[in-house]
């Protein structure tokens, strides 16, 4: 079970299931990848890893202060 569970989060996305993982459109995914989003070339193909789309997630994510 383990090991099906880290395949999961290896696993690569399309370009469109990599926009709705970040609940972004295509577009932006495709102007963002300039800015540290980072890809795997397949070919002619550009796919995303899961890990690297929550890794991006991470390292902008803002938190709130109190105040």
């Amino acid at each position: 079970m383990q090991e099906l569970k880290e395949k999961h989060l290896s696993a690569l996305l399309k370009p469109k299931e990599a926009a709705i993982h970040l609940n972004v459109s295509e577009r932006w995914l495709q102007r963002y990848r300039a800015h540290g989003i980072p890809a795997v070339k397949m070919g002619k193909h550009t796919m995303f890893l899961i890990t690297d789309l929550d890794a991006y997630i991470q390292r902008n994510r803002i938190v709130g202060v109190n105040k």
